[in-house]
């Protein structure tokens, strides 16, 4: 379909509420480089059940995914190295917001997004994820805004992610006390917001949850 459009620039909110789309071929997007934006790209697609794995091989420029799969109620799996070579992305905002009937993050999702820096309501009312892996955000050093990220997860249990420094734990709410590690959250109200399965829930300040 877009094999003859290597000069696109946008395909934000391309396939916005297409409610019947159920699937998206893999080499979708194989010849267009240049994309810069994919906001709102699959957004209340509620039939989409699953994406291939390498759909953003090529988005090596794009810098805002806000809002590509929210509303995806049917998307079972987030594929790992969905954003694999995505290392100019700074927007992940409401990225999965609301897909309902996810269970797992990969461990990899963000891990070549070395600019990102908003994570706000990321995964915000994804009700049947069950665990956050640890290192989900140990290379997005850049990142200042988690307001609501988790917000709803009610099914989360085990640890809030954390990275590893120098033997000690770093979790998202402590990030602030390594300013030679990580840049300093700004916004993060209700980043655990009804996620009191967590095992460090109680250790997390009021102000983060």
């Amino acid at each position: 379909m877009l094999d003859n459009c290597g000069k696109l620039t946008t395909v934000s909110g391309m396939f916005d509420a297409c409610s019947e789309l159920q699937n998206v071929p893999a080499g979708l997007f194989k010849n267009n480089g240049q994309v810069t934006s994919a906001a709102a790209l699959f957004r209340s697609c509620s039939s989409l059940t699953s994406v291939p794995g390498n759909l953003f091989e090529n988005f090596t420029l794009t810098r805002n995914f806000k809002s590509a799969f929210s509303g995806c109620r049917s998307l079972s799996a987030i594929p790992a190295g969905l954003f694999a070579n995505c290392s100019s992305a700074t927007n992940f905002e409401t990225v999965f917001n609301s897909c309902a009937t996810l269970t797992e993050i990969p461990e990899d999702l963000f891990e070549a997004a070395v600019e990102a820096q908003d994570f706000t309501q990321a995964f915000g009312d994804c009700k049947s994820i069950t665990g956050i892996p640890a290192g989900l955000f140990t290379a997005n050093i850049k990142a200042s805004r988690f307001y609501r990220t988790f917000s709803g997860c009610r099914a989360l249990r085990g640890e809030s992610p954390y990275s590893l420094i120098n033997g000690s734990k770093v979790h998202l709410y402590e990030r602030a006390d390594w300013p030679d590690y990580f840049v300093k959250p700004t916004s993060y109200t209700d980043c655990f917001d009804y996620c009191s399965g967590l095992s460090d829930y109680s250790a997390i300040p009021s102000s983060w949850r």
